[in-house]
């Protein structure tokens, strides 16, 4: 025992220098590494859990399966709710949009059609007083009963001829 604490540090180092023996060093810590990276997360987070009483931890395991059963009913209960809501949308909403669409459509039309008559007044009168009215001759043919018929189809027609007699 005397003999050894007589020696000095360099002494008991070992005989390749002292790079050598931070070489050694080194490896030793490489090999500490190595330990440490052999334990994933998972296995950390685990071992983390036995410092929780059992209480605490089978607690929050049925907090953990209740949430995640609650949330997985919300989701197939809102799925079901949009798929009622968008088909009943479709079903009873979406006809009447196209019908009150339809009718804007030839109110418009026939807003139109009045500005286009007051814009370009016809030679002929619109309509006909009744459907026993002789045809009325203008440019092109006659109307009647709001239907325009040329002036050469006018040429074998009775009422028609009737009516030019008297003029």
């Amino acid at each position: 025992m005397a003999a050894a604490a007589s020696l000095s540090p360099e002494e008991l180092l070992p005989k390749g220098g002292s790079g050598r023996a931070e070489e050694l060093e080194d490896e030793l810590e490489e090999e500490e590494d190595d330990e440490e990276l052999d334990e994933t997360l998972a296995e950390r987070l685990w071992g983390l859990t036995e410092m929780f009483p059992e209480c605490v931890r089978s607690a929050a395991g049925a907090t953990f399966d209740l949430s995640l059963s609650v949330a997985q009913k919300m989701y197939r209960f809102s799925r079901a709710a949009l798929w009622i809501g968008t088909t009943s949308f479709m079903i009873l909403v979406l006809p009447v949009v196209f019908e009150t669409e339809k009718l804007q459509m030839e109110q418009q039309q026939q807003l139109q059609q009045r500005q286009v008559r007051r814009e370009h007044p016809s030679p002929l009168p619109w309509p006909c007083a009744s459907s026993q009215a002789p045809p009325v001759e203008g440019a092109w043919g006659a109307v009647c009963d709001r239907v325009f018929i040329p002036l050469g189809a006018l040429v074998g027609c009775s009422q028609w001829d009737d009516s030019a007699n008297s003029q």
